[in-house]
Formats: structure tokens, sequence, C-alpha cells
């Protein structure tokens, strides 16, 4: 009996290291659509904070990381049948999520707002949106909160990508587009074209928006998960976090 727990003990020295190592082969996916988070640079390549915070954390945790592109609303669906390992999408934490995916700890925690034509009229109640043209994303928060707070009052038009929401906002197709504040911000108002555009009515932290961006994993996937939680505690701690953060942002985005 002494020989054969000696056996599975060497055994599971021997299969430790392994299961490590695939641990920490993360193939991230994306939509890059939604600048300074995540887009494509001239090249094509993924970019902007998102990408640069993966790029700490596996560092730190010596993994090795890569990145797939692929449409938001089909991120979920890669996840569970493994064809990525984790989504870095500005993706929400939120209790209907939650049923399908595990998350990891929150990187930024930004409110969301409406934009529209600087010194447009604007009311957050049913009677002024009635009739309007909202832009939104297709699968995100926005979304929800628009159909559950105002139902078939408002118009919604729904997209895969702020940029083309925001140029439909700048021909004139919306009245109004609702995204998180620092997407719109750096990646619409503040570029050209955005000038005649500004935020109207007030931050919204509805819990409808979710906890949060999160890294979102398989449920099953604890040692993943274990990873990238302990690679954003430890460059949260040394200082990396805010390097990366004050890089693309000139404020606080949690």
């Amino acid at each position: 009996m002494r020989n054969y727990v000696v056996l599975a003990a060497m055994l599971g020295l021997i299969a430790s290291p392994v299961v490590a190592q695939e641990c920490k082969e993360i193939r991230f996916g994306t939509d890059a659509g939604f600048a300074p988070f995540a887009f494509r640079d001239e090249s094509g390549e993924p970019k902007g904070f998102e990408i640069d915070l993966i790029k700490a954390i596996c560092t730190q945790q010596n993994a090795t990381c890569s990145f797939v592109i692929n449409d938001f609303d089909a991120l979920i669906p890669s996840l569970v049948t493994s064809r990525i390992d984790a989504i870095s999408a500005a993706m929400s934490i939120t209790d209907e999520r939650k049923k399908q995916i595990a998350f990891s700890q929150s990187y930024a925690n930004p409110s969301a707002r409406f934009v529209g034509q600087k010194d447009a009229e604007f009311q957050l109640t049913k009677e002024f949106l009635s009739g309007k043209t909202v832009g939104v994303l297709r699968g995100q928060t926005g979304e929800t909160y628009m159909k559950k707070s105002f139902g078939d009052a408002v118009t919604l038009q729904l997209y895969d990508s702020q940029d083309s929401m925001t140029q439909d906002l700048a021909t004139g197709r919306l009245d109004f587009a609702l995204n998180d504040a620092p997407g719109l911000s750096e990646g619409f108002l503040k570029l050209a074209g955005g000038e005649a555009y500004a935020f109207v009515g007030p931050e919204l932290h509805d819990k409808l928006f979710g906890d949060g961006y999160g890294f979102g994993l398989r449920k099953d996937d604890e040692c993943r998960l274990r990873v990238i939680n302990d690679g954003l505690a430890a460059i949260r701690k040394d200082g990396t976090y805010d390097k990366v953060r004050q890089h693309w942002f000139a404020y606080n985005i949690e």
C-alpha cells in the first residue's frame, strides 16, 4: 500500500506543474470596438486600456496571453464552448450574466451617460423620451436599462460598435446615444466630429448596469480565475494598475 501512496504522490508532483502551465495560457476574447478600452490600431492589432491591463497581469503572473477578436454577442458562446478562455470586453458584471459565466474582480466601474447635441433639452422621463430614438449597444447593459425602464415608449436602435452608433448620432439618425461614460468621452466627444456633442442628463448608476467591469471565465475554470485575480491584486498593490489607467484616462474610472 505504501508503494501506491508514494507513486501517487510522485505522479501528483509531476502533474501539478502541467496543470499550472495550462492555467497560465489564456486566450482573451475581445470585440475591440470600444475605445479606449479595446480597439484596433492601424495594423489591426488590439490596443487600449484593457489590452495593456491584461498584458500587465500576464507579465506579473508569468502567463502566456493572446487575443481573439470577435463580436460582443458571440463572446459568451465562444467562452462556454472553449474557443476562448476569458472575456475582456468592458463586460459589466450582472446577475443575468453570472447565471452563465464567472467573473474576476472588477477592474473598472464607470457610470453610464446619455450623449446628444450640445445644449439639447433632456429629461430622464418616459414622457420626454417618448417617440425619441436612442442608440444603444446590442446585448449590453444600456439596452437592458432602456427596455426595462422605458419599455416601448422609446425607439431603440441597436449597434454592434460604439463607432457606428456615434456616426449615426452625428448624422442625425439618433436623438441620443447611451453608453458608459469613458467610452463616449474618449472615443467620441474628445475626437474630431464630437465637438458639437456633450453629455446630457445625470450620471446613471442603476443596478441594471451591473457591478463594474470584470473578466469573464467559465464557471469551472477556477485556476485561470485565480491567476487573473492574483495578477490584478498584485498590479494594484505595486502601482502598475494606476500607471496603466493614467495612460488612458485623466480621471478615476472606479
